[in-house]
């Protein structure tokens, strides 16, 4: 494994043998969803989803008994839930049917049903067709990849403080009706060709992987912007710097 490091301001080394010498990779940085809503999120990417699980619910209270001059009162509780878990993975062997127009209006209308406005998102995996990012990748690494192809998943976090504002003026409807402030953040990506052919437990499969120790982040700023590019209104890029402490914080977010 290469040696790598990252310096006070977020980007990224690694040791060249060949060079003697630290070569800058980029800067590091996270593409990000800003919303966790899953109505949204099925708008935006579609039939292009190729897993996703989320959670939504509906707590209804009526109270059926009141006897005042006591202070008494009897009340009914009851809680619709939703749990979704959708699939049509490569590795799964009995897939799903695709999201569609006419699946996705089916999932909204039993939401609607059973009075759940609106789920959370915990988990998404998307297929994105992007040339774009296909050239990007190739420049940064300097070798070519032979697909404009490309899987990403994406985890929810807590959204970060810094950035709440931005978060409630674009998910206004989810603040009214109690939604928890998280976003989707983008923790792999691969090169359909690379999911194919190489072993999962090999480093260099991955173009994005954030879930490491922190100096052996892979997350370029380049890519990450271009993934963003690809989510509406609700895609950004956040830059990250280190702290003395050897932490990684958020810098700023575009």
């Amino acid at each position: 494994m290469r040696k790598t490091k990252i310096n006070r301001r977020g980007n990224k080394f690694s040791w060249s043998d060949l060079l003697g010498k630290w070569v800058y990779e980029n800067k590091v940085a996270q593409a990000v969803i800003m919303t966790p809503s899953l109505k949204k999120v099925l708008e935006i990417f579609g039939d292009s989803i190729l897993k996703i699980e989320a959670m939504g619910s509906k707590q209804e209270d009526e109270m059926i008994e009141k006897l005042e001059y006591l202070g008494c009162e009897i009340h009914s509780e009851g809680t619709n839930r939703a749990i979704i878990k959708y699939s049509k993975d490569y590795s799964t062997t009995n897939k799903d049917d695709d999201l569609n127009k006419g699946n996705i209006k089916k999932i909204f209308n039993l939401l609607k049903r059973y009075k759940i406005n609106d789920c959370a998102i915990t988990y998404l995996k998307v297929r994105l067709v992007d040339d774009n990012l296909k050239s990007i990748i190739e420049q940064l690494s300097g070798e070519k990849i032979d697909t404009n192809v490309f899987l990403i998943e994406f985890k929810s976090g807590k959204c970060d403080k810094e950035i709440h504002d931005m978060w409630d003026d674009l998910n206004g409807d989810l603040t009214r009706i109690g939604f928890k402030k998280t976003i989707l953040n983008c923790v792999k990506l691969i090169d359909e060709t690379s999911n194919a052919i190489f072993r999962k437990d090999y480093d260099g499969r991955w173009i994005i992987d954030w879930e490491k120790d922190m100096d052996e982040i892979i997350s370029p700023k380049d890519i990450c912007k271009a993934i963003a590019k690809n989510i509406d209104v609700f895609g950004k890029w956040k830059s990250y710097k280190k702290t003395a402490e050897d932490k990684l914080v958020l810098e700023g977010i575009n």
